[in-house]
């Protein structure tokens, strides 16, 4: 029987991007570190309150964000 191991490997695939490939690449994870932030903000205004917001509360908060104040929504 194959032990249950947690441990994990990572792959790293080198890959050539055109310049405008690399924009976009580069503008989407600061898009998403942007939604990231607005969610870690709201949970810990969570926290504070002593509530303790599940996986499926987070989700609400960002589907409760207008899209167009939404930090991923296309421009």
């Amino acid at each position: 029987m194959a032990s249950r191991s947690t441990e994990y490997t990572t792959a790293i695939v080198p890959v050539t991007l055109t310049g405008a490939s690399y924009r976009l690449a580069h503008d989407s994870c600061h898009r998403a570190a942007l939604l990231w932030n607005q969610a870690v903000n709201w949970v810990h205004g969570e926290w504070k309150a002593k509530r303790s917001p599940n996986k499926y509360d987070i989700q609400g908060f960002l589907n409760s964000i207008p899209r167009q104040d939404r930090p991923l929504h296309a421009h």
